[in-house]
């Protein structure tokens, strides 16, 4: 049996360690002594016999002796166990007969609202596609296309007008460019069928090498085409 105290320091970064050891045959008759006393557990430590009272204790044995089990007390408890899941599994041979019944006869109404319901679907199904063909159509005609927004502008714009930067989002139009008549673009703009509320929504500016002024202009489309009813 042996055992170690606390590492101490020492000089030139070195450490000491005291060491405790002794023949397991020296120390067995107390053991057994103690033991047959009743003790739960067993420790023995032991000091130089030079040190002080206060000196710290080297434990070179520790064993809880009530922690070994006695094999008849094991045979016992596996017993008691094996019977207690031998009861368990009768009893859940019992609950499956019984429940499962119950869910077989679940699991047919199911099946049989499963079915109804497929059938409720397959007949709302071309309902729901005349729906959706009905609204795609309504809006495709009430979105202006790109394309015939850029031939209205292309009638309306005169020939001294520069298109720089051209925004179409849902029915607003928003035209950056270049024209030396800026407030002439607004009426123009107005008088088409294809827009409507023309305003700036950016101060006219010139620069020293713009050929005019330089316009930011939206606009709000209108679609021509009404929908098919």
């Amino acid at each position: 049996m042996f055992g170690w105290g606390h590492p101490a320091d020492i000089t030139n970064d070195r450490i000491a360690i005291m060491v405790a050891a002794t023949a397991r045959t020296v120390v067995r008759p107390i053991l057994q002594s103690v033991s047959a006393l009743g003790a739960a557990s067993i420790a023995v430590l032991t000091a130089p016999a030079d040190s002080p009272a206060a000196a710290a204790r080297i434990k070179v044995y520790d064993q809880s002796v009530r922690g070994m089990l006695d094999p008849r007390r094991v045979s016992r408890i596996l017993m008691v166990v094996l019977l207690v899941a031998a009861g368990a599994a009768a009893a859940a041979l019992a609950a499956d007969f019984v429940i499962g019944g119950n869910l077989a006869t679940r699991q047919d109404d199911l099946a049989r609202s499963i079915n109804a319901r497929r059938v409720e679907l397959r007949g709302g199904q071309s309902a729901l596609a005349r729906d959706a063909t009905a609204l795609l159509d309504r809006k495709k005609h009430e979105t202006p296309a790109t394309v015939i927004v850029l031939e209205a502008l292309s009638e309306i714009l005169p020939d001294d007008t520069y298109v720089t930067e051209l925004r179409v989002e849902g029915n607003k139009l928003q035209v950056v460019g270049v024209t030396r008549d800026a407030p002439g673009l607004i009426r123009l703009i107005e008088q088409s069928p294809h827009f409507k509320r023309a305003t700036f929504f950016a101060p006219t500016t010139r620069a020293p090498t713009d050929p005019g002024d330089r316009f930011h202009i939206e606009a709000r489309i209108e679609p021509v085409n009404t929908p098919r009813s």
